[in-house]
């Protein structure tokens, strides 16, 4: 067994406050301001939401807010996930994430859908899925490709393209660019500033949240955590079709 994170409740529900030092320097009264000047140091690995996480040399370092940001209401040191690089020889082998998003809603038997996915196999990864068939890249590239019948049409076409961060479909880190420029370690607030559009749909829960955006080429849905704050998982859908969760 291996110990892999420790929270400090200053001021949470149901739950009595810990008397201890806090990791850091903290103290429990600190507001939100306080703490990222106690934190300076590590100003640059900062990725912020409702929550602040830096990246200290020996563990990820989450704080919990109360009251608005008037005092801390729980410290959390997390150890890293070890990294999960794409399967090297796979990777050198993906197309741009551009022309992966250009063949949304291309047919299945599209001779230039089908060359372009040919170096990874695309035939011999597609399994039956719930109203079509999914190509799994997964293990290796963290990627799915799903083809399914769009409205009023009677071939399977590309219907959603999921790029995964590591671990978050049991599998590798998506090795390409992600769309609309965005990253993986972009915080929750790097994500609202790099797409400036008002999402159709928007919730945040206790450990991850959603934004979804509908342009005209396609709808894209954000997965991110409002934890460690970057994004898991980035979904795009041909024009007209609903994300698939």
């Amino acid at each position: 067994m291996l110990l892999t994170q420790i929270y400090f409740y200053c001021e949470h529900y149901d739950v009595g406050p810990y008397q201890g030092s806090l990791p850091a320097g903290l103290v429990a009264s600190d507001s939100r301001i306080s703490a990222r000047d106690r934190l300076a140091a590590y100003e640059s690995t900062r990725r912020s939401y409702t929550r602040d996480t830096w990246e200290l040399p020996q563990f990820q370092l989450i704080i919990g807010y109360a009251n608005g940001g008037t005092n801390i209401g729980f410290v959390s040191c997390q150890l890293r996930p070890p990294p999960m690089p794409a399967d090297y020889d796979d990777a050198a082998l993906i197309p741009s994430t551009t022309n992966i998003m250009a063949a949304l809603g291309k047919k299945l038997s599209d001779p230039a859908l089908r060359l372009m996915f040919s170096p990874l196999r695309l035939e011999q990864n597609l399994e039956v899925d719930d109203g079509g068939l999914v190509g799994r890249f997964d293990k290796h590239l963290g990627l799915f490709l799903h083809f399914r019948y769009m409205k009023g049409g009677r071939d399977l076409a590309l219907t959603h393209v999921l790029f995964y961060r590591e671990y978050e479909a049991d599998g590798a880190r998506w090795p390409g660019t992600l769309p609309n420029g965005l990253h993986f370690d972009d915080s929750p607030e790097v994500l609202f500033r790099k797409i400036t559009a008002e999402p159709i749909k928007h919730y945040d829960e206790e450990f991850t949240g959603d934004a979804t955006w509908k342009f005209p080429e396609y709808t894209l849905q954000v997965l991110y955590s409002t934890m460690r704050n970057y994004i898991l998982r980035v979904q795009a859908s041909a024009p007209g079709v609903l994300p698939i969760a």
